[in-house]
């Protein structure tokens, strides 16, 4: 079994993240029209033409939340205190009065706060970049109490909740790749609380259809699967039955499982992770758990054979770890994972390259908290790695925290741990100077 199906999760509430998009040079005039309704002239140094000034201990409470609210916006935290604001005018030289309330949009002239639903916190969850629709689809999961069955777009740095006619049952650890040759994405097996599943499922253009091809792979969880560009076909190995690691390998093409016998495979074991190396032309394949240890064994898929590579420097044995190939710059990125002394887990936070044969530690100004079964994909849309999820040491998922990129400049997008009661929402940063972390002080916003 997984780290993920055999260890208690703590559950969390769905998410929503909030952004206000202001144009900075009039940030202070739009707080005192958020704040105050222009019942004021001048306060904190902030000028507004017309209103009548308010006096004595008004004055100061005034201007001491204006002030506040000042800083806040100009740092990029959204109002003071952490909660959004409601304010209706004063009378006379009476300020206004506010209230914290979360507003599903509030629009002040062309800059507006928008609430945006974003999938709620889970690990195990599967996630690939289907190239025919143009976007990051993500499905399923486990949220610390429940297997979920929901399909989510992430598009131009935003999630939409798709939901389809129909679906996969819920379930997490399934795999999950991209049919180039068919143009639609492919889901398999999974794992639903009770069952290893042994499903095959096409999603196109918003919707899912079961296939039902002649032969399939054994009920599986926790396996790995990629699009091999060179050969054309999607390749899957190992996982787990539910009981024990496999180690057979499949392709899938035009509907179609065949099970495939390389010379010299790799090891039975689950957990692995993969991705199509392009630069070097091959599926490229790190790490798992054969039962008994964690591996950190680096292999090829070329042509139908299997070959271990022997890299001067690897990541450390480990397993779920996330793998996606960065289109962009032309090299594979592997972040994360866990590994396990005695009854110990641990959750691991290195990022890694890997181009030319050579893995390659890299050391990013900022980076996610460490995490295993997060999820991640690389989107031809956002021009950016996507990496989604994942569950942290101990509990796991009791501090979940989720990040993605938004390409290769920030379109004035800024991420926020909001509100209180979660403490991190989908975050948006640059992987060329480094991943966006949610930061531990909640509240907080990120730029």
């Amino acid at each position: 079994m997984s780290g993920l199906s055999s260890r208690k999760m703590g559950a969390q509430p769905p998410s929503t993240s909030l952004r206000f998009r202001p144009s900075w040079s009039v940030v202070l005039a739009i707080t005192a029209v958020v704040i105050f309704s222009g019942s004021i002239t001048s306060i904190a140094g902030v000028h507004l033409p017309g209103g009548t000034s308010s006096v004595g201990g008004q004055d100061s409470a005034a201007a001491t939340q204006l002030a506040a609210a000042s800083v806040s916006l100009s740092a990029g935290q959204g109002p003071a205190g952490g909660q959004p604001l409601t304010c209706s005018a004063g009378q006379g030289i009476a300020p206004a009065a506010c209230s914290s309330v979360t507003p599903s949009v509030g629009q002040v002239g062309s800059q507006k706060w928008e609430s945006e639903a974003d999938p709620q916190a889970r690990a195990g969850a599967v996630m690939t970049y289907d190239a025919k629709d143009r976007y990051v689809v993500l499905f399923g999961g486990f949220n610390g109490s429940t297997y979920l069955g929901d399909t989510w777009e992430f598009s131009h740095s935003e999630w939409v909740n798709l939901s389809p006619a129909q679906s996969p049952s819920p379930r997490a650890n399934a795999t999950i790749a991209y049919d180039s040759k068919d143009n639609y994405v492919v889901l398999f097996g999974g794992y639903d609380g009770t069952h290893t599943l042994g499903d095959t499922w096409k999603f196109v253009g918003g919707a899912w259809t079961q296939l039902s091809p002649i032969t399939s792979p054994p009920a599986r969880m926790d396996s790995t699967m990629s699009y091999d560009a060179a050969d054309a076909y999607l390749v899957l190995f190992g996982g787990s039955s539910g009981s024990v690691p496999l180690g057979d390998t499949w392709t899938f093409v035009s509907g179609a499982w065949t099970s495939v016998t390389p010379s010299t495979p790799p090891s039975a074991r689950w957990g692995s992770t993969s991705a199509f190396d392009t630069a070097d032309n091959y599926v490229l394949l790190f790490g798992g758990y054969d039962g008994a240890h964690f591996v950190g064994d680096t292999w090829e898929y070329a042509a139908g054979q299997w070959t271990q590579l022997s890299p001067t420097s690897s990541p450390s044995p480990r397993y779920e770890a996330a793998l996606t190939y960065d289109t962009s710059d032309s090299y594979a990125v592997l972040f994360g994972g866990a590994s396990r002394s005695g009854s110990q887990w641990t959750a691991l936070g290195d990022s890694w390259r890997y181009a030319g044969g050579v893995w390659t530690l890299v050391h990013p100004s900022a980076a996610p908290a460490a995490r295993q079964a997060a999820s991640t994909a690389y989107s031809g849309t956002d021009n950016a790695v996507v990496v989604f999820g994942g569950v942290s040491d101990g509990d796991p998922i009791a501090h979940p925290t989720r990040e993605s990129e938004s390409g290769r400049r920030m379109r004035g997008i800024t991420g926020f741990c909001w509100p209180r009661v979660s403490r991190c929402r989908t975050c948006l940063m640059l992987w060329r100077t480094g991943l966006c972390p949610c930061p531990q002080a909640e509240d907080t916003a990120i730029g």
